[in-house]
């Protein structure tokens, strides 16, 4: 496709842009012409650095990121890598790819790797591309110089249900297209048990009549992922 200009910015519904920032992430676009791809520092609006910086999932991750494991076992190693936990948020380095609330994309490396999936309504689509971006050659660079307050979420802060289940079919749908169809298919059997399981825990716990109300809606969210079992939905049109 051609996209009219040198560079284009992503930028997210709920994100405020310091003045410095875009003038600091086009300068290192120009200065590094391998670039394809550069994203501020994230910071909450109580100035906490939000993490932003990522590798590519191994299949492993999929299973304990975001997962009841990681609930039984916070801190466990795939989960640490995959945030790049081990590396400091301080310094300019090169990542696998960048929470896409805020990204400086150029042009030409964009062409290269195509639009962004419409099959993903939520969630995971920007790991996907960047994905495509990097395979083509392109650099992906985080730069904390630049700074951008991400108020995180808040456009779909009021539907819980819809994107506990956006976020949980796309990582079914990246597990297809990145490792094949067994680790989907492994890895959609995987977040049905455990949330069955989750639902039986708080069922429970409602009928003990422990904070009800909060009980009830973690009810309702894992009964629709249940009854939606994680099907693929196709985009229309496509």
């Amino acid at each position: 496709p051609s996209w009219g200009a040198d560079a284009f910015l992503l930028l997210n519904a709920d994100v405020e842009v310091e003045p410095e920032a875009i003038p600091c992430l086009l300068a290192c676009l120009e200065a590094h012409p391998d670039v394809g791809v550069v994203g501020p520092q994230l910071c909450s609006p109580d100035g906490t650095v939000q993490p932003s910086r990522r590798r590519f999932p191994t299949p492993g991750t999929l299973f304990w990121e975001s997962t009841l494991l990681e609930e039984w076992f916070p801190g466990n190693p795939w989960a640490r890598r995959y945030r790049m936990q081990d590396r400091p948020d301080t310094v300019e380095q090169e990542v696998d790819w960048l929470v896409g609330a805020c990204l400086l994309v150029r042009a030409e490396a964009a062409a290269q790797a195509g639009r962004l999936d419409e099959g993903y309504f939520l969630y995971f689509e920007e790991l996907e591309w960047l994905r495509r971006i990097r395979r083509a050659g392109w650099r992906v660079v985080y730069l904390p110089s630049a700074r951008v307050i991400h108020y995180g979420g808040r456009s779909t802060e009021q539907v819980p249900r819809e994107r506990h289940l956006h976020f949980q079919r796309s990582k079914v749908r990246y597990a297809r297209t990145a490792f094949g169809p067994a680790v989907a298919g492994l890895l959609r059997f995987f977040l049905l048990a455990t949330h069955a399981w989750k639902l039986l825990v708080e069922g429970g716990k409602f009928l003990l009549g422990h904070r009800r109300a909060m009980r009830k809606e973690r009810m309702r969210v894992y009964a629709a992922l249940l009854r939606d079992g994680l099907r693929e939905v196709r985009p229309s049109g496509g």
